[in-house]
Formats: structure tokens, C-alpha cells, sequence
């Protein structure tokens, strides 16, 4: 006897057009049916059928169940394809011999790319001692610079140092005060441009606020007024890359109105593994995302704190190697290359240099954070965190020291956590007149890819 199904105009089929497969439908929750190919009146596709289902990580089990029923020729999963995008930036790449998008590989990016970009409605702000906004693979927008140059006082439109006390030459001073800079890059220096680097969260809005001081670049004395200005202007995440071993009250009650505002906070775990060690805040707060450090080999940096308390998760910020110093982490700068053009010619006269660093590590998560927020601007600190350290890639083993959380971040598969993937959640079958059976089962199920 022949197999036959009747087709909604919408092109749905019933769920009790197969009354065999009635307990496999309710054993993995197959939610729907369709109907949806045509082509050319071809039989087969005809009776091809899609089943939608939520019990995702029971995909192979259910395969194997239908393939089981005697009305079935074969079930099958449908392929997850994408989009396939590489930036043209032409320092993302090899750059006289040195790999500068290691980093950018090891959390996989260019397969995160191709699932979501950055959007610009989704803010990120710097906190940094300075951030040159007119870098040309920045161009950071005036109305998003801000400078403090006191507890109370600040100005809209420059975070930039000024040029007549650190001129933007090759010199350590303008280095030191390129931190800013070179973490903005980090989190989002623009992509596809023609220009310098590309960046795990190219895309969104980015806001710079100097809060350091032109004497001591090394150091962040606004950095509790720069988060407060941040907030009140719509910032979506923020990123510290700095900290000291004291706690603070005041500090602490400011990044947990943070977090009850539902802005993600991100903080440098430090630069004092092997001196010493303490928990260094803000990152030490539990409601801040602490970052460690790992190499290209993925072990932890031999400078990033480590242990209990001290990170939530890691991410690239030491060396492509951890017996082998550069490349490091390339990044936009304020000053001409004053690092890496003694080791690399072509960064000479360029506004590009390396730097290491739990503050090169922190940006890298807090642009991922943006991409995150990008998809699906309802996600919560928490839901983030969890997101992040669920589908890390684990610590090489060889790594001589540990972090709480799972490893470093993994951008592709932090973006698929919990979503619906084609090839996980659910299946397509089809009906042969001539055979009296169903002749294939396809998994798939609806999968939106953002450019």
C-alpha cells in the first residue's frame, strides 16, 4: 500500500500523517513538519518531508531511530553551510614573515565573522589612559572621545594625549601612551577597510575615554569616573585593561550598578603571575569578567595571574609561542611603531606596534562580548560569562598554571552556543510511492547568518 500525505497550503504536514513515527516524533520533540521542495514535480522531492525538533543533543540518536523504521529508507543530516568572508586588511595576515592574525586564528574569528559582525548599535568603551579616536582604522566619532582632567571635570570630543607633551613620534613616552589606543584596535578596529588589522569585534560603535595623565601614562587615575561617563552614555560593555591588588568600595558599588544595568564588564586579570600573584581588581569583582592570558601554544603567559579567583576565562595576549617572544599582540597605536619595526621593517613609520599583556587579553573578550550582544542585544552579563567559559577551548595541558572558568574563548563557538544549528536540530523525510516507504530523513532547521 501506497504511502500517502496530505499538504497544507502553507506547506506543513501534520504530525499525525505518520502515526508510526508518532513516538519517535514525541521521544525527541519534533515540533513541526513540512513540505517545502517542488522542483520540477520531481517524486522524490515530492514527498520529502522536513521535521523540525528541539532535543538537539540527541540528533545522532534519532537518525539512528528512524533509520531503524521499516518505512524508512534513510534519515539523514542536512549541512550547516556559510557564508565564507576574509577581511582585507593587509596586516591580517603575514607581515615580513611574522604571523599577526594568530591570535585572531586561535579564538576563530574568521569562522566567527561569518555567522555574526559587529553591529554599531552596540556600544564599547575604552577605559584606558588615552585612545588616539582619529586612528584611521578606529575613527572613532567625537561625540563617543571623551578626556578627564580631573574627578569633576572632562572634556567631549578627544581622548587623545596631548601632542605637545607627547608628541606622536618613536618614543617610549608615546608607547606608554598608546596602551588606550591599542586595546581599542583589540576590540574593534574597523575590518574590511583596506587598512592595518582586522578585529574580533569590527563593527561596533566603539567609545574611547582617557582617564590617565600625560606624566605618568602608565598609570589610570579617573578610572571610576571614565566607567560612570561610559554608562551614562549608552556603553554596552567595557573594557578595563588595568588594576591594582587594593579593593574598593566605592569601585565595587560602581561595577555593580554596572551589572545591574545589564552592562558587561571586562577587566584585566594582571601582569603579576610571577610576582606575587594577588587578585587584582577590578577585575577581582564578581560581578567584572577577570581575563587571563594565554600564548599561540595555549598555555598560560608565564606574567598572567593565575588560580582561584584571579580569571573567569583567557584569552590571547602573550606570545604566538610561549618560547618564542614575536610576533605578539599587533595592534593600532598612538605613537609610530617604537617596538616592533627593530624585528619587522614593514611597521616602520606606521601607527602599528606590539604589545603583551592581560590588557591586550581583556579587549579581545570584550569585543567578542560586542559580537555577542550584536546577535542577541538580550543577553546578560551572566548569560555572557557562562556563554564564554562553556565554549572555551581548554588550557593546553602542558600550561603550568590554571584558571577558574574553562580555557580560552573560542568566538565561533560562543556565538552558536544555545542557538539552533542546521546540522544538530532537525530532519527531512519523503515518502516513495513506488517503494511504499519514506526515502530519506534530513536534519536541519531554520539558521540566519548576519553580514
Amino acid at each position: 500500500k501506497d504511502i500517502t500525505f496530505k499538504v497544507n497550503e502553507d506547506l506543513t504536514v501534520d504530525l499525525t500523517a505518520f502515526p508510526t513515527l508518532y513516538t519517535i516524533f514525541k521521544t525527541y520533540k519534533v515540533t513541526s513538519l513540512t513540505r517545502p521542495f517542488y522542483l520540477f514535480g520531481n517524486k522524490d522531492l515530492l514527498n520529502t518531508i522536513r521535521a523540525e525538533f528541539t532535543n538537539i543533543k540527541e540528533v545522532d540518536n534519532l537518525i539512528e531511530a528512524l533509520n531503524a523504521e521499516d518505512i524508512i529508507v534513510f534519515a539523514e543530516k542536512v549541512p550547516l553551510n556559510k557564508v565564507l568572508w576574509t577581511p582585507n586588511d593587509p596586516y591580517y595576515g603575514t607581515v615580513n614573515g611574522g604571523n599577526f592574525k594568530w591570535h585572531l586564528n586561535m579564538i576563530k574569528a574568521d569562522s566567527a565573522w561569518d555567522v555574526q559582525k559587529g553591529s554599531s548599535t552596540i556600544k564599547v568603551a575604552i577605559i584606558d589612559n588615552f585612545v588616539w579616536g582619529g586612528h584611521p582604522d578606529l575613527q572613532i566619532s567625537s561625540s563617543n572621545l571623551c578626556k578627564f582632567t580631573s574627578s569633576t571635570k572632562y572634556t567631549i570630543g578627544s581622548a587623545s594625549p596631548s601632542s605637545s607633551s607627547i608628541p606622536q613620534g618613536s618614543t617610549s613616552n608615546a608607547y606608554s601612551a598608546s596602551h588606550g589606543t591599542h586595546c581599542a584596535g583589540l576590540v574593534g578596529a574597523i575590518n574590511n577597510n583596506g587598512v592595518g588589522i582586522a578585529s574580533i569585534g569590527g563593527g561596533v560603535t566603539l567609545m574611547g575615554v582617557a582617564t590617565g595623565t600625560e606624566s605618568s601614562p602608565q598609570y589610570i587615575k579617573y578610572g571610576n569616573e571614565g566607567i560612570q561617563w561610559a554608562a551614562n552614555n549608552g556603553a554596552n560593555v567595557i573594557s578595563m585593561s588595568y588594576g591594582t591588588s587594593a579593593s574598593s568600595t566605592t569601585e565595587q558599588t560602581i561595577m555593580q550598578a554596572c551589572y545591574n544595568a545589564g552592562i558587561v564588564l571586562v577587566a584585566a586579570a594582571g601582569n603579576e603571575g610571577d610576582d606575587g600573584n594577588a587578585i587584582s581588581y577590578p577585575g577581582g569583582y564578581s560581578t567584572v569578567i577577570s581575563v587571563a592570558s594565554v600564548n599561540g601554544d595555549g598555555k598560560l603567559s608565564d606574567f598572567s595571574q593565575w588560580g582561584s579567583g584571579r580569571a573567569d576565562i583567557a584569552a590571547p595576549g602573550g606570545y604566538i609561542n610561549s618560547s618564542v617572544y614575536y610576533p605578539n599582540i599587533l595592534s593600532t597605536t598612538y605613537c609610530k611603531s617604537y617596538l616592533l619595526k627593530y624585528y619587522y621593517s614593514s611597521f616602520s613609520n606606521t601607527y602599528y606596534d606590539g604589545m603583551q599583556g592581560t590588557s591586550m587579553a581583556c579587549p579581545i573578550v570584550a569585543g567578542l562580548c560586542g559580537l555577542l550582544l550584536s546577535k542577541d542585544s538580550t543577553l546578560t552579563p551572566a548569560q555572557i560569562l557562562t556563554r564564554l567559559q562553556e565554549t572555551a577551548t581548554p588550557l593546553n595541558s602542558l600550561s603550568e598554571h590554571t584558571i577558574d572558568g574553562y580555557g580560552y574563548i573560542n568566538a565561533y563557538e560562543a556565538l552558536g552556543y544555545n542557538y539552533v544549528r542546521v546540522s544538530d536540530t532537525s530532519l527531512l523525510f519523503s515518502s516513495d510511492a513506488n517503494q511504499s516507504r519514506i526515502i530519506s530523513i534530513e536534519s536541519t532547521v531554520s539558521w540566519n547568518i548576519s553580514n
